[in-house]
């Protein structure tokens, strides 16, 4: 048996693909040959209910789970659409998998699956959604506040915890005093509990370090989890999250960050994201204006802003962040100068 194929993929639209597959329905039936087509994969259900007569057959069947260029098709596509015949091989993938120009092989797929051991068949209702992103997380810490947020409820403000050594200082304190693992395993359960929930990139903040060493810890810990799970993980250096105590001042702590830790986590490429908490009890407008100002040309930038109080917004906005993140307190003037920016405002928390 011979076959001939008309694959147009998406070069014809669905009124064009309809004209020809009436052109091919009229072609005279052969026993020596079968005529096939493989027209866009989205007109698949449209074509072969019109014209029930035809053979379809889909392209950039995904045999292994490697994926094709143009957007691979698994086995519920072929079910769905009650297709017999799938293309193995494409020339899209040639580059990224070794493959040619040559149609690997044609048959009934209820064939090729008996042969081919790496299918994986999903034989249940379902929907197919694509991975969630988390753009903003703190998952990398060790410790525990469950008592703070009973506070919390009973009318004591973050600033006043914070001011009493709690809140981040808190978990900064026992980050720094964890071993790896314990930051690690702690960490990982985080993330393994984001991918059960269908988040399949997210982003990872430092910012629980008594010191600069412990910056690079955390950085180096999340980068080693990017190989270690599900997540497609996004290391974001937030040294900039408070003052640690063994420093005089901010602007001393911020100096330090700028001139000993960054150029490190640039040269190591542990990160090339940088972000800074401004609000009371962390820095003032002022002080991430100068720390902006001296890392724009080498970081993409996000802040924390706004949680408490007005005035961060501006600043994240004029040094070209990627996003400024909380806007819990936010004036209509600072929604009106974040809209003709291209500042991405992320509301927390979601």
């Amino acid at each position: 048996m011979k076959y001939i194929i008309f694959n147009w993929k998406s070069y014809l639209n669905l009124k064009e693909s309809v004209k020809l597959s009436k052109i091919i329905s009229g072609f005279k039936k052969s026993k020596k040959f079968k005529i096939i087509s493989a027209p866009n994969n989205f007109f698949h259900l449209a074509l072969s209910e019109k014209f029930k007569k035809n053979l379809y057959a889909t392209q950039n069947f995904d045999l292994d789970g490697r994926g094709a260029s143009t957007g691979s098709l698994d086995i519920s596509h072929l079910i769905e659409n009650k297709i017999k015949y799938t293309i193995i091989g494409h020339s899209e993938m040639r580059s990224n998998h070794g493959e040619n120009d040559k149609i690997v092989r044609l048959g009934l797929f209820s064939s090729l699956k008996k042969e081919e051991k790496n299918i994986h068949e999903i034989n249940f209702s379902c929907v197919l959604l694509p991975g969630f992103i988390d753009s903003h997380t703190h998952v990398c810490y060790y410790g525990n506040r469950s008592d703070e947020y009973a506070k919390r409820n009973s009318g004591i403000s973050y600033q006043q915890i914070l001011a009493e050594g709690g809140g981040i200082h808190r978990t900064m304190n026992s980050t720094s005093n964890c071993t790896n693992e314990q930051l690690e395993n702690e960490t990982l359960k985080r993330l393994n509990r984001h991918f059960l929930e269908g988040v399949l990139t997210c982003e990872v903040k430092t910012g629980y370090a008594l010191n600069l060493d412990d910056e690079i810890r955390m950085l180096e810990i999340i980068n080693n989890l990017n190989n270690d799970n599900e997540i497609d993980l996004i290391p974001t250096c937030l040294a900039a999250h408070v003052t640690p105590k063994d420093f005089e001042s901010p602007k001393v702590y911020l100096e330090s960050v700028v001139n000993e830790l960054l150029p490190k986590v640039k040269k190591n490429k542990l990160s090339n994201r940088v972000d800074i908490f401004i609000e009371e009890k962390a820095f003032s407008v002022n002080e991430a204006s100068i720390f902006l100002e001296k890392v724009k040309n080498d970081f993409f930038i996000t802040a924390h802003v706004n949680q408490f109080t007005s005035g961060g917004v501006k600043v994240g906005v004029d040094y070209g962040a990627i996003s400024v993140d909380h806007l819990e307190i936010i004036t209509e003037d600072e929604i009106n100068y974040l809209s003709k920016s291209n500042t991405t405002g992320v509301v927390l928390p979601g």
